[in-house]
């Protein structure tokens, strides 16, 4: 293979690295510090629930009025109420899932320089479901992935952080930074419960609930913030 050959081999191969423009991380950028949420152990909200009714239950009663009995007031029963899902688990599958969306710039830094954003910036996304989900398993999803019911979900990058150019020995002159929203894969699980109301005859006595079933979601999409740079002259 000739030199003219390995060197053009080599400009290809750099400029497909470039392109990639992989997620900027601390350590490969001296002082820069990162706010991007890639990687990092999620956290949930596990006191996300959504009440629903299930139209099928409507009416029904949970147990027959012969086995509470009967006593000063009249039967005991219960009548079914509405149901409700809650929040269980989640695991993340895949970092990165998906390409990034929503970009914005930050700020650009000169060569050697480290400097402050000084300014808020924010980023928006949306939760993502692959399957086929009823609005109300959509909503507590989304919840206790920490978005709204309605699934978005902003980042925001503070006016404290610092970012840092490229280094003194750098080809490069300046380095722009950009925020983005990308996207983390989970399987989460939700449970069911329906809930009963209990009566002494015509006389409401309290709640009870049953659960019903534990069901499995894959392939949501959770948004996250994260910036990345770009260098030029």
């Amino acid at each position: 293979m000739s030199v003219k050959r390995i060197l053009k081999s080599s400009a290809i191969a750099v400029i497909l690295l470039s392109s990639m423009a992989p997620s900027v991380h601390a350590e490969d950028y001296g002082e820069t510090q990162v706010h991007a949420s890639e990687n990092k152990e999620p956290t949930f909200n596990y006191d996300a629930k959504v009440e629903f009714v299930d139209l099928p239950l409507v009416g029904s009663s949970r147990t027959s009025p012969t086995q509470y009995g009967v006593d000063t007031k009249g039967v005991i029963r219960e009548e079914y109420s509405h149901s409700y899902y809650a929040f269980d688990s989640g695991t993340i599958t895949k970092y990165n899932s998906l390409s990034r969306t929503a970009d914005k710039f930050l700020i650009s830094v000169a060569r050697g320089q480290t400097v402050r954003l000084g300014k808020t910036v924010s980023v928006t996304g949306s939760v993502q479901i692959n399957s086929s989900v009823s609005g109300d398993l959509f909503k507590v999803i989304s919840l206790g992935l920490n978005c709204t019911a309605s699934g978005s979900y902003t980042g925001t990058f503070t006016s404290d952080l610092t970012f840092g150019g490229p280094p003194e020995n750098s080809k490069y002159r300046t380095r722009d930074y950009y925020g983005a929203i990308g996207y983390d894969r989970y399987t989460v699980k939700i449970k069911k419960y329906d809930v009963y109301k209990k009566f002494n005859g015509n006389a409401y006595i309290e709640d009870e609930q049953y659960f019903n079933s534990t069901q499995t979601v894959s392939s949501v999409e959770k948004p996250k913030e994260e910036t990345y740079p770009v260098d030029h002259n």
